[in-house]
């Protein structure tokens, strides 16, 4: 256990217990969401829905979990992260019952609207400040995409032979019970962190704020970052969105081969949040990482414009996946740091909220720039809108996100 604590940089051993019903929260969380997500197009089609719909079903998905974004962190704030938590896996429970009684377009559609409450990671990482010290804030959530990737695999791995055996409908009977099950063990288990207690003794009525989040954005040390996650967000979304495109129609690669690139990504992305992370940030600070990622990000995108084999392929997506999984955990960390731990959820909700809206505007810039000015544009688009973040950062007062832990030795 205390291998595990140092592991998940967790403050002190009285934490261990949330901690580790947090982690396991985000272990089905991911298992759950990515047993239903791979199988949704076939779903679709099985319902009568054509390519048009299933994209307009994804655009609302996206809709959805930018105002779940912003709703769960003032949620947070005001009530805790183990009542926002509950409340998001009961949501997140609904929406995947419902999706397994979907009988047409129309119902598959509704099933959609539950997604609102699917914030279970915003939850994790806003309850994080509350046990894990500031310097290990960035380590804390790499550890914890750590364990949403764990239930990634376990989720997509088992997702099409459930369906193959017992129908479609059954991956999403399961996922409402997994969602259930930790809503109960949440319930009984997970103690109330500190954040929490603090705010049982505020006599001031809980009022969700619909602009908390517009607020933070004004202050000059949350401004900048905002602006860069924003910026990098969208050239990270172009580029993800037309990704599988680009296997199969520029470097043809078939099913199996785009699989394997798509796992080699990931699997850059665990060794990151596992190793990579937890050493960089004991010895740099998060102003020199976040634009030593930037200017990573920029220039991996370029060079991506020249890749014309596989092999040169690979050897991009090694630095294009440490940069943006350095990028993503850094900023979150950041944007915690630079407010008090009773505004972290409603800072991380941000962050969230950015990349659901860049991720919802991406697909349609990235089809037209690749159907009308063709592979390069992607590379070019992204490097030059990672290079316009890059320029923000620099010009911003970032001297907040100066201070660098002394390098330890766990």
């Amino acid at each position: 256990m205390d291998r595990l604590q140092s592991f998940w940089k967790i403050r002190d051993a009285a934490s261990m217990s949330a901690a580790t019903i947090l982690h396991i929260n985000i272990v089905i969380y991911a298992a759950a969401f990515w047993l239903t997500s791979p199988l949704l197009p076939y779903l679709s089609k099985e319902l009568g829905a054509d390519r048009v719909t299933f994209g307009y079903l994804q655009s609302a998905l996206e809709a959805a979990q930018i105002i779940s974004s912003l709703m769960f962190g003032q949620i947070i704030d005001k009530f805790g992260p183990r009542n926002a938590m509950m409340l998001s896996q009961v949501g997140t429970g609904f929406a995947y019952l419902m999706l397994a009684l979907s009988y047409d377009v129309p119902t598959l559609f509704l099933s959609r609207i539950p997604t609102v409450f699917m914030s279970c990671m915003l939850c994790a990482q806003g309850a994080l400040p509350a046990f894990v010290d500031q310097q290990d804030r960035a380590t804390a959530m790499g550890r914890l995409s750590v364990s949403y990737l764990l239930g990634m695999l376990v989720g997509s791995s088992s997702g099409g032979f459930i369906s193959s055996k017992f129908g479609y409908a059954s991956v999403g009977w399961l996922a409402a019970l997994l969602s259930f099950v930790m809503t109960a063990v949440t319930a009984l288990a997970m103690p109330k962190v500190q954040a929490e207690k603090s705010d049982t003794t505020d006599t001031k009525p809980k009022k969700l704020d619909a602009t908390a989040a517009f607020k933070l954005c004004q202050r000059p040390q949350v401004r900048p970052l905002v602006v860069c996650i924003t910026i990098t967000g969208l050239a990270v979304s172009i580029y993800r969105s037309q990704f599988s495109v680009l296997l199969a129609d520029h470097f043809h690669l078939d099913e199996s081969a785009a699989g394997v690139t798509t796992s080699f990504g990931a699997l850059v992305g665990v060794v990151c949040n596992t190793v990579i992370i937890s050493y960089l940030r004991d010895n740099y600070s998060e102003r020199s990482l976040l634009g030593g990622s930037v200017v990573g990000l920029a220039t991996s995108l370029l060079i991506f414009t020249q890749c014309y084999s596989y092999y040169s392929l690979l050897a991009v997506l090694l630095p294009l996946s440490v940069c943006s999984t350095v990028l993503y955990t850094i900023s979150g960390s950041a944007l915690s740091n630079a407010v008090s731990v009773s505004e972290a959820g409603t800072a991380v909700s941000i962050s969230h909220s950015v990349r659901s809206a860049t991720g919802l505007i991406a697909p349609p810039i990235g089809g037209y720039l690749l159907t009308s000015i063709g592979f390069g544009s992607i590379g070019v688009a992204g490097a030059s809108l990672a290079a316009l973040a890059a320029a923000v950062f620099y010009q911003a007062d970032m001297r907040h996100l100066d201070a660098k832990p002394n390098a330890k030795t766990e």
